[in-house]
């Protein structure tokens, strides 16, 4: 059975305020544990991030010649390039690139329906950074939908953060003063 932080707070908000009609319901997102908990239990159902649910289903590695991999890629460095600009890093940090030289890993999670969840691992340049990140594809639509907040990076980077060490997307960053002349 899934049960989310969400689900303690309503249980318990039950136990302190037991018939206070003020808590409003949009406020509890989270179902108390006294009641039937409502059927089914998913990480979309219960607000949890994709990138924090544990109830993923097994994953296969796509072969590197795949048709999802370059523009989700693109994609989830187009979103980093956006938080960047988004919290006024580009002052200190040069926008990313896909690093076309790179291979990137896929991995499917292997489960039934229309909506395809990959795992996409990439390099961007400068400094080679490797990242991943969540994305979803309907089988039926060329859409793809980000589902990560955030992209972790896997490799070091303190050397290239240096000028931005305190910022909110310092794992994106990659310095200007260090670029070549």
């Amino acid at each position: 059975m899934l049960i989310s932080q969400y689900d303690i707070y309503a249980t318990l908000t039950e136990i302190a305020k037991p018939s206070n009609p003020r808590t409003p319901k949009p406020l509890i997102k989270g179902s108390s544990l006294f009641h039937p908990l409502p059927q089914p239990r998913t990480c979309d159902k219960l607000s949890i991030p994709f990138d924090y649910c544990i109830c993923k289903p097994k994953t296969k590695t796509l072969p590197k010649n795949n048709s999802i991999a370059i523009p989700a890629a693109e994609a989830m460095v187009a979103r980093m390039n956006f938080n960047l600009r988004e919290f006024d890093e580009t002052k200190d940090c040069v926008l990313l690139k896909l690093y076309s030289n790179s291979s990137i890993k896929v991995e499917e999670f292997i489960d039934k329906g229309n909506l395809k969840v990959y795992q996409i691992t990439y390099t961007t340049f400068p400094g080679f950074g490797q990242f991943w990140g969540y994305v979803s594809k309907a089988e039926n639509d060329d859409t793809i939908n980000i589902l990560s907040e955030k992209f972790p990076r896997l490799n070091l980077y303190a050397p290239q953060v240096g000028c931005a060490s305190k910022a909110k997307y310092t794992p994106y960053c990659f310095c200007k003063n260090l670029l070549p002349h």
